[in-house]
């Protein structure tokens, strides 16, 4: 993969980013290379970071090698590009594509073979379970296109996927038997995402967002939880309520104080993201990882293709209510891209805002 005008991030200290430049070198045969015109980057480009050895994202997209650049990787985002050089049949010059990118000018891709919805490469050093971030989409033939609404589908579209496959998840296990669903880091676009999509299901339970103080107000204009506590009102929870925790900011803290009120009540931890660190008290609950790749896989497998027109109509609904509560912040060029990224990681990025940036 080469880097031109890249995001880097180190491996130590995913906190820490540099913008270097590289020039492109030539296109081997089969190849692509694609101008990549936006990218979403959300607390969920942090998780990517955080993650990056245990979770093998520091593999995609290995920084230039240079002396400058060791210990240092590409940060993965989802983004839309332009191809501009093809050495692909298959693959026209000016055909818009969705996937997964280094927060970067342009990408070299080789795609190994066709699919319905465009072409996947291949990373055979990355697990098969994965297999979603090698799928890449041509507009004309992705029903996730959104003509008009690129901006948002940068942003949202990874993580409302995310939303409606953990509410998949939830009601596929009847929701451990539980009575309420109870959702942290409310404010948050996968929050919204998962309470959304439960919102539009047919499930009965109680869904309940959990915030810091000063985000409760716009957690609760949001409109998709019944009712928003802030961290530390759990005692508004009533004793004998049982729970499954959607635990959106992997915060140790609160896991266990939610397990001491409710006791054999708190039926399962379901972890998601790690913004908030990945310290605190070990799980005295029953703690499952949730990984959004690999339940579709599953899903797929058991449901057929008829669970990704599921998914299709999901999407675009959840799409359509974003305006009222998010608005989009544009930044071209590298200082921009490194401002949102240090926001980001400081956790200084207001809810309501949607990092769109261009190098």
């Amino acid at each position: 993969m080469t880097l031109d005008h890249a995001l880097l991030v180190s491996r130590r200290d995913p906190a820490r980013a540099e913008v270097v430049d590289v020039a492109p070198g030539p296109l081997a045969a089969g190849a692509i290379r694609l101008r990549i015109d936006r990218f979403g980057l959300t607390t969920n480009n942090v998780t990517y970071a955080a993650l990056g050895e245990a979770f093998h994202y520091n593999k995609f997209f290995p920084a230039p090698d240079s002396p400058q650049s060791d210990g240092w990787v590409g940060l993965p985002v989802w983004g839309l590009a332009t191809v501009v050089e093809s050495q692909a049949p298959a693959i026209a010059v000016g055909a818009g594509v969705y996937g997964f990118f280094p927060a970067a000018a342009y990408a070299t891709l080789t795609p190994a073979h066709a699919t319905p919805t465009g072409f996947a490469v291949e990373r055979p050093h990355i697990p098969p379970e994965f297999a979603v971030y090698h799928q890449y989409h041509v507009a004309d033939r992705d029903p996730f296109h959104a003509p008009g609404r690129d901006d948002a589908v940068v942003v949202f579209r990874p993580l409302f996927l995310t939303g409606l496959l953990l509410a998949d998840r939830l009601v596929a296990r009847d929701f451990e038997g539980a009575d309420a669903v109870v959702v942290s880091s409310a404010s948050s676009k996968t929050a919204y995402g998962v309470a959304a999509a439960l919102r539009r299901g047919s499930a009965t339970r109680e869904v309940i967002g959990l915030s810091s103080a000063r985000h409760r107000g716009f957690a609760e204009r949001l409109g998709v939880y019944d009712r928003v506590l802030a961290y530390d009102d759990l005692a508004a929870i009533a004793p004998g309520t049982s729970i499954v925790h959607v635990d959106i900011a992997g915060g140790g803290k609160i896991r266990a104080a939610l397990a001491e009120r409710l006791g054999d009540g708190f039926k399962l931890d379901l972890g998601v993201g790690v913004t908030h660190g990945v310290g605190g008290p070990r799980p005295t609950v029953r703690h499952e990882l949730f990984f959004a790749p690999a339940w579709l896989l599953r899903r797929v497998r058991e449901r057929g293709p008829g669970f990704v027109g599921e998914l299709v109509v999901g999407w675009h609904a959840l799409l359509a209510g974003v305006e009222p509560h998010f608005h989009v912040a544009r930044g071209v060029g590298a200082e921009a891209t490194l401002a949102a990224h240090r926001a980001l990681v400081a956790g200084e990025t207001p809810p309501d805002v949607a990092h769109v940036l261009s190098l």
